[in-house]
């Protein structure tokens, strides 16, 4: 990754296509070169209207005097209309602002986009332009998704979320797809291929990617391990250590996305398709084979010791009890934190060896994701 969080400031006026706007009478068009998908849909259905409404011949024939007495009450009726809903979005929002622009993020990031925020609208605002309210609402990436799912109506205009979800929230509509030349080419060229890739579907660029940090890794207690920091290299050690010290490692195999290391470290894949809709169509794997089986008796190495093993990944359990090592992400890390403090540590998986096979174990890549 590089410095993609600067890309955060291309990506504002975007929203404002769709943003809610408190005041003023007619909407003010952004200075932005941005483009985005929705503005065709949206023309489309309205040429659409349009032409429907023509077929339909009227059966009543109205005098000049009743049209024009229709149409100045019509006119006044939604002008009365329009007023009070600008009235009714000023009192609910409590903004003056020309526009709202609300974000989900999580904690750790908030204050960096809050920042990021504020100098994008104040430069926009020194320069002429709108006034515009940008606020930060604490959200996980893990959270964000179903709560647009159950609340489409009430979600934020910008939103982080992980990567595999991305297909989730496609299906849903909730998404817009970045279409401007410019824009993207900077966000390619800014993060790594991957990265990139998982911001897509197909040839669409539905998200920004801002971290390629989603994996896991151990986390330790660096006082329990003090001198001996070696034995976190190598799984047998890892076990023999900690069962001598009578202390847990957490891991849960029992789950895909963690087991999957094993089978990584013994060079097995799996391929996944999915068709126009991303919904998964074929698949393709070596799981069930001889490297599979290395990969398995690994695992067993690890999950036979009842008094050492322990199946889970919640950092704050883990060390709550008896547990040395707990395997888990950058999600974890303010619970590893509080609950180790000055004992806090963590590496990289260990390696595992079967039949003097010594692997490193791999990991599930992912990243973090802003959508529109």
């Amino acid at each position: 990754m590089k410095k993609s969080l600067k890309v955060f400031l291309l990506i504002f006026p975007l929203v404002l296509v769709g943003c809610r706007r408190n005041r003023g009478s007619s909407r003010q068009s952004s200075s932005s070169s941005l483009s985005i998908s929705t503005s065709e849909q949206s023309t489309t259905q309205e040429s659409s209207e349009q032409a429907s409404s023509k077929e339909q011949p009227s059966s009543v024939v109205t005098s000049s005097e009743e049209e024009s007495s229709q149409t100045s009450q019509q006119a006044s009726s939604e002008q009365s209309s329009t007023s009070a809903g600008e009235s009714s979005a000023q009192e609910s929002s409590g903004s003056t602002a020309d526009y709202d622009i609300k974000v989900w993020a999580p904690e750790y990031l908030s204050y960096l986009l809050q920042d990021q925020a504020d100098t994008w609208a104040k430069a926009i605002k020194d320069a002429g332009g709108a006034d515009i309210s940008v606020t930060i609402e604490f959200a996980g990436e893990g959270e964000v998704p179903a709560m647009i799912v159950n609340n489409p109506a009430s979600s934020a205009d910008l939103f982080c979320f992980a990567s595999d979800q991305l297909e989730r929230l496609r299906n849903v509509n909730a998404l817009t797809e970045i279409i401007d030349d410019y824009l993207k080419t900077k966000i390619r060229t800014e993060n790594d291929g991957p990265s990139y890739k998982a911001a897509c579907h197909r040839d669409e660029l539905l998200a920004m990617p801002y971290s390629s940090d989603n994996g896991y890794f151990m986390y330790y207690d660096t006082e329990f391990f003090a001198g001996h920091e070696y034995v976190l290299n190598n799984m047998t050690d890892l076990i023999a250590y900690c069962k001598a010290g009578e202390r847990t490692i957490y891991m849960d195999v029992d789950s895909a996305w963690y087991n999957a290391s094993f089978f990584m470290a013994y060079d097995c894949t799996s391929t996944w398709e999915t068709n126009a809709e991303g919904l998964f169509t074929t698949y393709e794997d070596n799981y069930n084979s001889r490297e599979g089986i290395k990969a398995c008796k690994a695992m067993y190495e690890l999950i036979k010791e009842d008094g050492v093993f322990i199946y889970g990944s919640s950092a704050s359990q883990a060390f709550d009890g008896n547990a040395a090592v707990c395997v888990s992400g950058t999600w974890d890390s303010t619970a590893a934190k509080t609950k180790l403090g000055a004992r806090f540590g963590a590496a990289k998986l260990p390696q595992v060896t079967v039949n003097g096979d010594t692997r490193q174990l791999g990991c599930f890549f992912g990243c973090k994701l802003l959508g529109i």
